[in-house]
């Protein structure tokens, strides 16, 4: 497919950049190191080394790990010079069973939608297969959910207008005094 502009029967210009060639192909790598609540990639993670210097990576890895109490799983990337190929080098696991690597869980995804599901159904409306066609979702009308649902709704929904607030009250980047 070609790019906007771009005849599909040509590659695209790509400009020339001195010394671009030979800082790729010298076998430079770069390494990653990156930490995983509970191993889970959509869960919480962060950054715990960039940089060449493939022990050091490894180290701080293993030690982050260590030093999280279990929580977090690290796994160190490496990465050739262009930053296109990639591989996964060590992971130091969180202390979750028979957990290889780090991992997408599919049980966050389930109770995220579950949540904004419940929260629209308690106003109302739900986004459902429309009646029409099942292919698309379309919002409709739902009846009232038992009174313990909304009210268990109505608890948290409270909690995060507490805790938005709270936020709102407290500058980008300025640590919150307890």
């Amino acid at each position: 497919m070609a790019c906007h502009g771009e005849s599909e029967d040509r590659e695209p210009e790509v400009p020339e950049v001195p010394g671009h060639e030979a800082r790729v192909s010298d076998g430079l790598k770069f390494y990653l190191a990156t930490a995983y609540r509970w191993g889970q990639t959509n869960e919480h993670w962060y950054h715990v080394y960039c940089g060449m210097d493939r022990t050091k990576a490894l180290s701080l890895g293993q030690c982050e790990a260590m030093d999280r109490g279990g929580k977090y799983g690290v796994c160190v990337w490496e990465f050739d010079a262009d930053g296109v190929n990639y591989k996964r080098l060590w992971y130091y696991p969180s202390m979750t069973d028979d957990e290889t690597g780090p991992y997408h869980s599919h049980k966050i995804d389930f109770y995220q939608r579950l949540g904004f599901f419940l929260n629209e159904a308690s106003q109302g409306k739900a986004l459902l297969p429309d009646p029409t066609n099942p292919k698309h979702l379309t919002y409709q009308d739902v009846p009232p959910l038992p009174q313990y649902m909304t009210d268990q709704i109505a608890s948290c929904r409270r909690m995060l207008e507490v805790f938005e607030e709270a936020q709102d009250k407290t500058e980008p980047n300025e640590v919150t005094k307890s």
